[in-house]
Formats: structure tokens, C-alpha cells, sequence
């Protein structure tokens, strides 16, 4: 959610505090006749006082659930981030082995070369053979 929404449910949550109290007090200034208020009966002020329990109860449950959200959300990017690291990790692993094997190929083939061409072995014997 984005702030201007948190903020507003929470300006809606205090209203709706700060209008349940207003009943409550009220509701405590009646007896259990059936008197009026303005308008509102002892029973109309009930349901009133009930619904706006509801609506408190409500706004609370969805304020633990956004809280979640925002962490799972977290969670998640935390998740994703770390992935695409170890992918970016990987391919370069990818990459030095390749070039390392290329390498390991290369001084072999090397090795042959010297091997083969500049052998004492055959310098020996021809030497040897010269001089009989």
C-alpha cells in the first residue's frame, strides 16, 4: 500500500475510535428505558455502538494483514536479490572455469611441444651415434 492510503485508513481507524467513544459515553448517560437521544433510540445506539465495533474489529484485522504483507514483501525482494546475485555469481564461476580449462589446454599442448622437439633423449643419441 502506499502511504496516502495508510494514512487515510489510519484517519478512518481514529475516527471511527474517536465516534465509538462518543456512543459509549452516551450510551452510559441513558438507563435501559426506551428514552431518545436526538434521534436514536437506547437500541439504535446499541446497533450503532455494535457496528462500529465491526468496523474497528475490521480496520485492525486488515492493519495486521498490510503489516504482513509489507514483510512478506520484504521477504520476497530480500529472496529475489540474493538469487540474482548467486545467478550473477554463477555465471562468472562459469566463465573462470571455461577460461581455466582453455588454459590447462593450452600449457599441455605446450608441453607436448617442448616434449617433442627439444628432447635430451634425442639429443643424446644423436650425439652419441655422431661420435662413434
Amino acid at each position: 500500500m502506499d502511504l496516502k492510503k495508510q494514512r487515510n485508513l489510519i484517519k478512518d481507524f481514529k475516527k471511527i475510535e474517536k465516534f465509538s467513544s462518543l456512543v459509549e459515553k452516551r450510551l452510559l448517560t441513558f438507563d435501559k428505558d426506551k428514552q431518545r437521544i436526538e434521534k436514536l433510540s437506547f437500541e439504535e445506539l446499541q446497533d450503532l455502538n455494535e457496528l462500529l465495533r465491526l468496523a474497528d474489529y475490521i480496520l485492525t484485522k486488515h492493519e495486521d494483514k498490510k503489516e504482513v504483507y509489507a514483510l512478506l514483501k520484504d521477504f520476497v525482494a530480500m529472496i529475489n536479490n540474493s538469487s540474482n546475485s548467486m545467478d550473477l555469481v554463477n555465471d562468472k564461476i562459469t566463465e573462470l572455469v571455461v577460461s581455466a580449462e582453455a588454459a590447462i589446454s593450452r600449457i599441455k599442448n605446450l608441453q607436448t611441444d617442448i616434449s617433442e622437439n627439444y628432447s635430451l633423449k634425442g639429443t643424446k643419441e644423436s650425439e652419441i651415434k655422431a661420435s662413434f
